[in-house]
This record gives structure tokens, C-alpha cells and sequence, in this order.
């Protein structure tokens, strides 16, 4: 009777795809700052978390149509450079340039402005993050969601 298949060509075949499947040792999770800095991140949305739910409602999201071309790009040199693109919301410069630092466990990034930003999610193609304004006497949380 001819077998197609004997126990050793199975075992062969069975552990050359197990070796296949394996994660490579020098795969490496990448980095807080090698995700921040990677690519240029565009506006998804942002606005005033008014309910203080953490979440953005659709109530909240106050984007304007001229923001929605802007880009920010966080340098591995510790600047962040915002590109007011195309869609013009000033005639002021179209770049600006400030410094930022990760602090707090690379959970935060403070900017040169004075402005803290607590990281919610930063992952390859998201970046979710929140921070306070002074809303004449009180004060505001601000959601902002990125993504390349």
C-alpha cells in the first residue's frame, strides 16, 4: 500500500513550519519614542472633553475644516515641528517649531511652550492624548487623536 506520507516526512514538514512560525529574536518592539517620532501625525480629531467622561464625544469635536491638512512631527532631536498645511487657518507662519521631552516613564511629554500632554495611546498608527487649559476660571481637558 502506498503511503503518501510516512510518520518521519510529517515530523519534517511539521517542524520546518514550527520554525517558520517563530518570532525572530531580533524583532524588537519598538520604542515610545521610535513610535512618536517615526512619521508626521495628522489631526483625526480633537476637542474639549466637556462631560469629563475621557472620552470625545461627537458633541465635542470642535476641528476645524482648515486643520485637518495640519501636521506635527516629533524629531528624535527632541523638536516637534506643526506644518499649518494647505488649508490655511491664519497668515501666520506656516511652521512652528518647540522642544518637547518625554517625562514620568515616557507617559507624558512636556513642550517648550509650558504645555503637558498625557499619553493615551501611541501605537503605530495612533496617537490619542490629552491636556489641560485654562477655560477662564476652570479648567478644560483637551482630547486630541492622531494618525499617520
Amino acid at each position: 500500500m502506498y503511503k503518501p506520507f510516512t510518520k518521519a516526512t510529517f515530523l519534517l514538514l511539521f517542524s520546518a513550519a514550527s520554525l517558520t512560525a517563530c518570532k525572530k529574536d531580533n524583532d524588537k518592539e519598538k520604542s515610545r519614542k521610535d513610535l512618536l517620532t517615526e512619521k508626521e501625525w495628522k489631526y483625526v480629531e480633537y476637542g474639549r472633553d466637556t462631560d469629563n467622561d475621557g472620552i470625545l464625544d461627537k458633541e465635542e469635536v470642535k476641528i476645524e475644516a482648515c486643520e485637518v491638512d495640519d501636521t506635527f512631527k516629533f524629531n528624535t532631536d527632541g523638536t516637534l515641528v506643526s506644518h499649518d498645511n494647505t488649508a490655511r487657518c491664519t497668515s501666520g507662519d506656516e511652521a512652528e517649531t518647540y522642544n518637547w521631552a518625554f517625562q514620568k516613564n515616557e507617559t507624558e511629554i512636556v513642550l517648550s511652550s509650558g504645555r503637558l500632554i498625557k499619553i493615551k495611546t501611541l501605537t503605530e498608527s495612533t496617537f490619542e492624548c490629552t491636556s489641560e487649559m485654562l477655560d477662564g476660571s476652570s479648567t478644560t481637558k483637551i482630547i486630541t487623536i492622531f494618525k499617520h
